[in-house]
């Protein structure tokens, strides 16, 4: 067919009826567009064809055959001649059918890169027409700026369709449109959360409701990277991919106090689909900042606009900028004016956000000696600030920057297409640790700061020279004359130590001076961390190559632990007479010198289990000095509990509070390793076996029964519990602090033994090792207990006395502790199911132990089979400690154990006669408060049926006789104790659930789920029934 304008220069007259009459013009120009569509088009001139074409008032009708024959035609021509008749084709869908033109053109690409993707030169001539083609769709969207909402309204009515790298071009070209931007990132973020949900999520609440449909075997970082690689030649989608990546930090959709909950289970490692959402833009914006030199100082100056003004995201940011701090060293170097600027703000940003940025940008300072200066010079400043807060952060800061010094790791550069640039001028240096600084000389000045950072200091000390050995020397030569302060050199004087000066009564107000038992830990833990020490103590062994301030501080704290051995109460003045009322300074100098002492004697309890540990089988071994250890805590910790309570109005805010936090927040001073060993003890029921000791040894017998006699002392056993939940709940209590401390490490982009030294710097606590004794501990005090009360149900009466039914809600608290903080982590999950067996899943209806399960089910079996004998011996409050286990485990895991955890509350329910409204509610709260809806309907279901059967009870039955024979024939849920109890849960779940439907309407804006509808039904039906039943 030759030229339109010249073969047929009547055909616009023609298809508009003015030259015959006789004709109903929109036939005739649907005959005419299909006669044309039906002719063999010259490639060359093809598009001049449907210029012409587009010129005429054209029906849907006309344009779906024109745009079909349009994309045959680019199939069978040159990859040149595409982007003309493209571009023809998104001129003419400006008159109507929109949708078939954009999902048509995807669909072209599509087949032309299975076509010529192959082919090494046609790659990059595709690659090109692409790039034209795309910046064709942004004029185009500009003209009509409804284009983007018509794109996604068809690929939202097609969600199988796959998002391949061209539509995915698209996309990102029309959100470079103002009015395009929203509608085109809501629904890739929709896709991209629908996709992860899919995965498998663990939900951590129940308003996390997983959406409909995803992308079945797609890979989004894929194809992140496809579309980074690409960009060079689609210079429009850069940007585009850019915005996209900030609104995906930004978590439209999730709020504050959730994005929080994200961190908690999520910073180490994938599982919730709304923190991979936003860890997926923090990987685009990563990608981009490699691959893109003109987006750097974009994304550097919205991560500084995010960390100064302390967003909801700034953690992400952050942790954004320790990636690329790691990964793209030289070209953030290159841009260093911008970390200057938010170093200049130090003092202005909240201690937290200091704290983080400092940390994801210690990989840059410790490479570029001129940022690592300036950084110094500003941590200076800071110590000297008249803000608490401000001294605290600086000193913090001081050290993990002494921590990048001490690793050489930080200084190594990583090879990425940022920092192999050979554009970069910046002179990174990988010696730049042996600076002039004298960082632990900073430090120093901390040692006369407040009470608080004293204690945050100590913890430093010890770790840093742990990390570096040629610190320790300083460090002794610091702390040295510090510690003699309070030590009395004297050992013919008791106490060892002076307690008096670790606080002081200024104008009648009490004032905290030094905790001198973290001093006292750090010293042991410096002291241990260097050799034989242990043998220089016990004396043997020669001193080695150790600086004069370490050897002596090695035997000062050796004679310290004999002298507290051979100490009482009596001499550090403490009697059970003395005043502990916080509401007069006196009382409260006494109720911290009390508190003092319970923490040394916890530390020289840690030492001796290492001791003993170590000199099990030897001439040496004993537990006399434990004991006497033990018995010294125990009569303090009574001393201190029978106290009289301050008044609420009796004492100053701030003190009540340092001793509120003191409380609340228990800090133990034994070390992990030492637990371990003691819980060993515990379950064994007996000290290590003294096999090899001498038979005419004279202290034989009263080393075995003093060692026995405290391995099955009740009072020692419910010690060691309360120490280990001590350890726990400051791992909870830390959890999200360092999840972001984590994030601010880099994440997996950082080596994981630097994240584990930063993070132990910031105060975490390896509790791996103790999961599994701590565990296995509790599981046998419980069943031992259990077997008690059942052994004595034919008398009615509890065997046990007080003191084992404290041991068994602590070790039942110790299992709760143990589950909230291991759900967080699937490490320890794994390593539980590693020790465990098939077998220990028979008896649990719906697992099968044939079937490879979850490692979380075989955790869920103990539990299950804990919650089942306390029901049967009726330990409710501790059965409801376990029920809250059970719940948050289920919770995290809710495709794994839901079904499964909500039989069990069934079957428990059941199984109790009880008025315990704790126990009923925690059981009502795992059938019902799952995330995985309807399964709380199932479980309503059941109670709907003891509900009608407890009404009718009440309302149709006229005989009581008959009524009490109804009653005890049924084996239902509802009965006279279990009603109350079961009214509260149930309500309270109504309530939560028409909460989440409410909110969930507020936010979208859109229309209702086809599903709230029928659920809705079922919560008003419920409420309607059980307020009858009230």
């Amino acid at each position: 067919m030759g030229d339109a304008g010249a073969s047929c220069p009547e055909l616009p007259m023609w298809c508009s009826g003015a030259h015959e009459g006789r004709l109903n013009p929109k036939i005739f120009q649907t005959k005419v567009v299909e006669h044309v569509c039906a002719l063999n088009w010259k490639p060359a001139q093809a598009a001049a064809v449907v210029g012409a074409l587009r010129e005429l008032k054209l029906t849907e009708e006309d344009l779906t055959a024109l745009i079909r024959k349009t994309m045959s035609c680019c199939l069978g021509t040159d990859l040149q001649n595409v982007p003309a008749l493209v571009y023809q084709i998104l001129l003419a869908s400006l008159q109507g059918k929109a949708d078939t033109a954009l999902k048509g053109v995807a669909k072209l690409f599509e087949r032309l890169e299975r076509k010529h993707w192959a082919q090494g030169e046609d790659r990059g001539v595709l690659l090109t027409v692409e790039g034209t083609v795309l910046l064709q769709l942004n004029i185009i969207a500009k003209q009509k700026q409804t284009l983007a909402q018509t794109l996604v309204r068809a690929l939202r009515e097609s969600p199988s369709a796959p998002l391949k790298p061209f539509l995915f071009g698209m996309l990102l070209s029309l959100a470079r449109v103002a009015k395009c931007e929203k509608h085109v990132f809501d629904y890739l973020q929709d896709a991209m959360l629908a996709h992860y949900s899919c995965k498998g999520p663990k939900l951590p609440c129940r308003s996390w409701g997983a959406l409909q449909s995803a992308q079945e075997g797609q890979s989004f970082e894929s194809l992140v990277d496809d579309m980074v690689s690409r960009s060079h030649e689609w210079d429009i989608t850069i940007q585009g991919l850019v915005d996209f990546g900030k609104s995906l930090v930004r978590a439209t959709g999730v709020g504050a106090r959730d994005r929080v909950g994200l961190l908690v289970g999520g910073a180490a490692g994938e599982g919730n689909p709304l923190l991979m959402r936003i860890m997926l833009g923090v990987y685009i914006l990563t990608r981009a900042f490699e691959s893109h030199d003109a987006v750097r100082s974009d994304i550097l100056k919205q991560c500084q606009q995010e960390i100064l003004n302390d967003s909801d995201c700034s953690i992400y940011y952050i942790h954004l900028l320790a990636r690329l701090c790691i990964e793209c060293k030289p070209a953030v170097a290159e841009h260093s004016g911008l970390v200057k600027e938010c170093l200049d703000c130090f003092l202005v940003i909240l201690p937290g956000v200091a704290v983080h940025f400092f940390i994801s940008i210690l990989p840059l300072l410790a490479c570029t000696a001129d940022l690592k200066n300036y950084a110094v010079i500003v941590l200076r400043k800071a110590m000297f600030s008249r803000n608490y807060d401000h001294r605290l952060t600086a000193v913090k800061c001081l050290m993990h920057l002494a921590l990048a010094d001490a690793l050489p790791d930080f200084r190594t550069l990583v090879g990425s297409h940022a920092s192999c640039s050979q554009q970069s001028q910046v002179n990174l240096s990988a010696s730049i640790g042996e600076v002039g600084h004298d960082l632990l000389g900073f430090l120093r000045k901390g040692l006369k700061q407040q009470y608080s950072l004293r204690k945050m200091l100590y913890t430093g000390f010890a770790e840093l020279a742990r990390l570096k050995p040629a610190l320790s020397n300083q460090a002794f030569e610091m702390l040295l004359p510090h510690f003699h302060g309070f030590y009395e050199q004297d050992k013919d004087l008791q106490p060892p130590l002076r307690i008096e000066k670790c606080s002081s009564v200024v104008a009648s107000r009490f004032r905290p001076v030094e905790p001198l038992h973290s001093l006292v830990f750090c010293v042991q833990n410096l002291t241990r961390a260097f050799g034989e020490e242990r043998q220089e103590w016990m004396g043997f062994g020669s001193q080695g190559s150790r600086s004069p301030a370490c050897t002596r501080m090695i035997q000062d704290y050796g004679n310290l632990h004999q002298r507290m051995l051979n100490a009482n109460l009596e001499d550090f003045g403490i009697d059970k007479s003395m005043d502990l009322d916080v509401s007069t300074p006196a009382g409260q100098s006494n109720l911290h010198a009390c508190q003092i002492v319970l923490g040394c004697l916890e530390a020289m309890m840690d030492m001796e289990a290492l001791n003993m540990d170590k000199l099990t089988g030897t001439p040496r071994w004993s537990a006399r000095g434990l004991y006497q250890l033990f018995e010294m805590h125990n009569r303090l910790s009574k001393i201190v509990e029978k106290r009289v309570k301050p008044k609420k109005d009796g004492t100053d805010a701030g003190t009540a509070d340092f001793f509120r936090d003191c409380e609340d927040n228990k800090v133990t001073y034994m070390r992990a390793s030492s637990l371990v060993y003691f819980l060993d003890v515990l379950r064994a029921g007996e000290f290590a076996s003294m096999s090899q000791l001498p038979t005419d040894n004279p202290q034989q017998s009263y080393t075995q029964g003093t060692g026995t006699k405290l391995a099955r002392c009740s009072k020692f056993r419910l010690f060691i519990l309360r120490q280990c939940n001590s350890i726990m709940g400051a791992v909870s209590r830390a959890e999200v602090h360092h999840a972001k401390t984590r994030l601010a490490c880099g994440g997996s982009a950082q080596k994981e033994q630097i994240v584990r030294d930063v993070l132990k710097l910031e105060g975490q606590v390896d509790w791996f090792d103790l999961g599994m004794p701590l565990f296995k501990t509790c599981e046998t005090f419980i069943l031992a207990e259990c077997n008690v009360r059942r052994n004595g149900a034919s008398s009615q009466q509890h065997r046990s006395n007080q003191e084992e039914g404290q041991l068994l809600l602590e070790a039942c608290v110790s299992i709760e502790k143990l589950a909230s903080t291991a759900v967080s982590s699937d490490q320890f999950v794994q390593k539980f199911s590693q020790h465990s067996c098939r077998g220990e899943l028979e008896g649990i209806q719906g697992i099968s132990a044939a079937d490879d399960q979850p490692p979380c089910v075989y955790f869920y079996a103990h539990l299950h089979q804990l919650l089942l004998r306390l029901v049967e011996s009726r330990f409710f409050k501790e059965a409801e400690v376990v029920a809250n286990a059970i719940f948050r485990l289920s919770s995290c895991h809710p495709r794994e154990l839901g079904s499964l955890a909500s039989g069990l509350a069934y079957r428990v329910l059941q199984m109790s006669e009880t008025d315990h409204n704790g126990f009923i509610k925690a059981a009502i709260a795992i059938g019902v408060s799952f995330s995985s809806p309807p399964g709380d309907m199932d479980f309503c279901k059941e109670v709907f049926r003891d509900l009608d059967h407890y009404l009718q009870r009440y309302e149709y039955s006229g005989d009581p006789t008959q009524s009490q024979k109804k009653e005890g024939s049924y084996r239902g849920i509802v009965r006279e104790k279990t009603a109350h109890g079961v009214v509260v849960g149930i309500l309270s779940h109504c309530c939560d659930v028409t909460d989440d439907v409410v909110q969930r309407i507020s936010k979208t804006r859109s229309a209702l789920d086809p599903s709230v509808p029928q659920r809705l039904t079922h919560v008003l039906d419920l409420t309607r029934r059980f307020c009858k039943l009230a």
